[in-house]
């Protein structure tokens, strides 16, 4: 070999792959952006009873300040990150909220795992559609343990498939850690579990009546290799223990979160109790529609696409044929969880997350389809110029129905109904023209737009215009930012009296709820009680509005403040069901939970009463 070669050859084994591809940086602008979406203005809403309370125990222990024995329903992972944090930076909205937006964006990237089942292009599209998802950035924002079940979920479906194919110890360790994680964080730990033991059951029934199972097979000879593994199973005990013991007793300071993590089983049985006054069986399916337009229509196209191709494995090309299971697992997921909920009378907002991310998973893998399809065989001369002209129809369509709803004028639905049938004569001509699959592919497009337009548009309204008000039916009792006018008026009345804006005296009706006392943790002279009484004579009294005129052992001037709204969207029809859907206005009153402040009248200014 010459000089000139074997430096040729030399400088070819020196030149390494770049681990920065296209791939990668798209990954890395969708992790920064649903960072950003989860960090924005993270502090701004006012913290819902739910959300301070668990701060509260959390904010109590990390002060030193006695506490419950137990937190309730609460998430024992959320109450040992949080006293952590306040330890060591202080209490704040921003911080208590911290892990749950760090999680819904680690659950963002959890598709990057995931190419193989999905496709590159599907992976893609699923984190995208996961970063806008108006439910899992609201529960991102939200103190819950909602989205860490969700992302810990994601973990566990993704680890043990990887065992089914690899059997790589590593992930039954990795499993090991997030189901440890997922039930010290919430109740709905408990579906998922259901979800997968019931999806085992049914592969193993349909081995025994509908014929021998190739994958069924595959799960049993890799549990007998787990089984056989020397100290596999038992070192994965050891670790799922360890973990969920630290974790729920916040590193053995507090040995009574074992009982937390209990109750989390406790209370996810008894939301299968019947009790009146709670969401309808079908509240899930109406967050769908009205949050989740993207991921519903894309994800149930996956479905039928994959009931479709099952008859001719050869044709199943929206997932890699030897993956199809996760795909059949995905749809699973759905259904069940969608079944468990509808039975369950306590079901809540946040358990739709259990539903949306196996959807997110398949509309990722049903639009990543559609984008290699585009990208390989789409004519932008043709297809391009119907999916502008199209767009441009949808748009002034959704326009004039606006407009109607808005004003009440039957020009601008006339107008709206002739932009439909323009945008149907316009699918006929280019079907005459282009053909079938040409349509096809364009009418998919142009449905993709406008379906991330509206998820867009939903998402910003949910979680930076209107996180306060009860018209949104994801908001369950949403805290009303009226609480800030009473803590800046509790700052002047302090000033006026002491000097200092948070050293009054007040005493404080625990009827006011949680809410309230989180954001008064930093009030230095505050008394809470179970009753008022006359011997109650502090500067500053706040009581629930239904003591009107408590008796107290001074003279006081109150005000009313609202803590607190509820609604519901039961009785709405025509043009008020309309306005709700488009402007989230209604007619029907808002329940409102109130609370009084009393001031002693020598504190208030000359001429006030």
């Amino acid at each position: 070999m010459t000089v000139a070669k074997r430096t040729r050859e030399r400088a070819r084994q020196a030149v390494k792959p770049s681990p920065l591809t296209v791939e990668v940086a798209l990954y890395f602008i969708i992790a920064v952006m649903a960072v950003g979406l989860r960090l924005y203005k993270l502090g701004d809403r006012p913290m819902q009873a739910g959300e301070a309370a668990q701060a509260l125990a959390a904010w109590r222990l990390a002060q030193g300040l006695p506490q419950e024995a137990t937190l309730g329903q609460h998430s024992p992972l959320l109450f040992t990150s949080n006293l952590l944090l306040f330890a060591l930076f202080g209490a704040s909205d921003f911080l208590a909220r911290l892990v749950p937006a760090l999680s819904g964006a680690l659950l963002v990237i959890g598709p990057y795992f995931l190419r193989q089942r999905l496709g590159r292009l599907g992976a893609l599209a699923a984190s995208f559609v996961l970063a806008l998802s108006p439910s899992a950035l609201f529960f991102s924002r939200y103190l819950g343990g909602e989205i860490v079940v969700a992302a810990c979920a994601l973990v566990i479906a993704w680890g043990l498939f990887e065992y089914l194919d690899q059997r790589q110890p590593k992930h039954l360790y990795v499993v090991a850690v997030a189901l440890a994680l997922a039930l010290s964080a919430g109740a709905g730990t408990y579906t998922f579990v259901f979800v997968v033991a019931t999806f085992g059951l049914v592969l193993a029934l349909a081995d025994r009546f509908s014929g021998p199972s190739e994958y069924w097979q595959r799960i049993l000879d890799t549990w007998r290799a787990a089984r056989g593994t020397n100290g596999l199973l038992r070192d994965c005990a050891a670790l799922f223990v360890l973990v969920l013991v630290l974790v729920c007793t916040g590193f053995l300071l507090r040995l009574s979160g074992l009982q937390d993590g209990i109750d989390l089983f406790s209370g996810w049985l008894a939301a299968f109790r019947p009790r009146m006054g709670g969401h309808p069986w079908h509240y899930h399916l109406q967050l769908l529609l009205l949050y989740e337009p993207l991921i519903l229509v894309f994800g149930l196209a996956a479905v039928v696409y994959l009931l479709l191709r099952q008859r001719d494995p050869l044709s199943l090309s929206l997932f890699a044929i030897r993956h199809s299971p996760f795909a059949i697992f995905l749809a699973y997921w759905t259904l069940a969880a969608f079944l468990v909920y509808a039975l369950a009378s306590g079901r809540g907002p946040g358990d739709v997350l259990l539903m949306v991310l196996p959807l997110a998973l398949l509309a990722g893998a049903f639009i990543g389809r559609l984008l290699d399809e585009l990208v390989g065989r789409v004519s932008w001369v043709r297809e391009g110029l119907f999916v502008a002209v199209a767009c441009a129809i949808v748009v002034y369509l959704g326009l004039q129905l606006g407009a109607h709803v808005a004003f009440g004028r039957h020009g601008h639905l006339f107008l709206a109904l002739a932009a439909g049938f323009v945008l149907i004569g316009l699918l006929v001509l280019c079907w005459i023209s282009f053909g079938r699959e040409p349509t096809l592919r364009a009418g998919w497009l142009v449905l993709l737009l406008s379906v991330t337009t509206l998820t867009v548009g939903s998402s910003c309204y949910l979680n930076y215009r209107r996180g306060s008000d009860p018209r949104e039916i994801m908001l369950a009792s949403p805290t009303s930012r009226n609480l800030f006018d009473l803590l800046e008026t509790l700052e002047r009345v302090s000033s006026r009296e002491t000097g200092d804006p948070r050293t009054v005296a007040m005493t404080v009706h625990q009827g006011a709820g949680p809410a309230l006392a989180w954001h008064l943790r930093d009030f230095d002279n505050v008394k809470f009680v179970a009753q008022l009484s006359p011997s109650v004579d502090t500067p500053v009294v706040i009581a629930p509005a239904e003591e009107q005129e408590p008796t107290l052992g001074a003279d006081y001037s109150g005000q009313d403040f609202v803590l607190s709204s509820s609604w519901k969207p039961q009785g709405l029809s025509g043009s008020n069901l309309m306005r709700w859907l488009f402007y989230r206005q209604a007619q029907t009153s808002v329940q409102t939970d109130n609370v009084i402040l009393w001031v002693k009248q020598e504190l208030l200014p000359e001429g006030s009463e």
